[in-house]
């Protein structure tokens, strides 16, 4: 049985790695991918215990209306490199899925992937650029945007992504800047 227990809480992650860097504290959990690796002892055991947290970036069709176009969706979709925000975000500790829910909470037979792959999503930036043109969308080399004109209606596939400080939302939203279709 356990004879002592004491629980010490942290203002925030850098403060509870900290203490257990000094070995203040015997155990922690639930700090950032970047921690991990700086956190741990030689003689540190790390396990991994998923959690039913999804990162997410939803579009707002009320604020930008280029959102309501279905290929534009999809375009945005195939574009981002998924693999590559679990591989350089979270340091390899998640899993690419394609639904809103985490894997095991709907047991609907399929398998949702993991994020194995160490390639570069050029096939998705070419599926992406193929699925905007295939819908009458073209690329404006002098603006550096895709266009799409119907009628006297004039679209451009721009917009705007607001995130909270906190450091992977701030990551992943760098990475999609950097990934232009």
């Amino acid at each position: 049985y356990i004879a002592r227990l004491i629980l010490t809480f942290y203002q925030n992650e850098t403060d509870l790695a900290l203490a257990y860097r000094k070995e203040e504290v015997d155990a922690i959990q639930g700090i950032s991918p970047k921690l991990v690796a700086q956190t741990a002892h030689s003689d540190s055991t790390i396990l991994n215990a998923p959690l039913p947290r999804v990162f997410a970036v939803f579009l707002n069709q009320n604020q930008a209306t280029v959102f309501t176009r279905k290929e534009v969706r999809l375009a945005l979709d195939r574009a981002l490199d998924k693999e590559a925000i679990v591989r350089e975000v979270l340091g390899g500790y998640g899993t690419v899925i394609d639904t809103p829910f985490p894997p095991g909470v709907i047991d609907d037979g399929h398998n949702h992937g993991t994020a194995t792959s160490t390639e570069v999503n050029t096939a998705g930036l070419d599926e992406a650029r193929a699925t905007l043109e295939a819908s009458g969308w073209k690329w404006n080399e002098e603006e550096k945007v895709w266009e799409r004109t119907s009628g006297k209606t004039k679209d451009q596939l721009a917009f705007t992504l607001s995130t909270s400080d906190v450091p992977e939302l701030v990551a992943v939203a760098e990475l999609m800047k950097k990934e232009r279709l």
